[in-house]
């Protein structure tokens, strides 16, 4: 792996592909899994919802980011009420 490989996982401008975590974790003699659920992916295994007992992945979401989401659907709200009290102006 190059330096700026490196450098780019490390400044979150690009993500290892999964080939390449599977080398690091054998490199690192560390489990996939766990370098994925540091970094915020959680994992559960269903034996009800897939039929070939594989693994499911649910994306934890930061707080910060849910705030935002939330603040963006509320502006989005309101714009629209104004925008209907304009039209209802005319």
């Amino acid at each position: 792996m190059s330096q700026k490989t490196y450098a780019n996982y490390e400044q979150e401008k690009t993500s290892p592909s999964i080939q390449s975590l599977a080398i690091l974790s054998d490199l690192l003699d560390i489990n996939v899994l766990e370098i994925l659920k540091n970094n915020g992916v959680n994992f559960y295994q269903s034996d009800n919802e897939f039929k070939d007992n594989s693994i499911g992945i649910i994306n934890q979401l930061p707080e910060k980011l849910i705030a935002q989401y939330e603040a963006r659907l509320k502006e989005k709200d309101d714009q629209i009420e104004w925008l209907k009290k304009q039209i209802n102006r005319f």
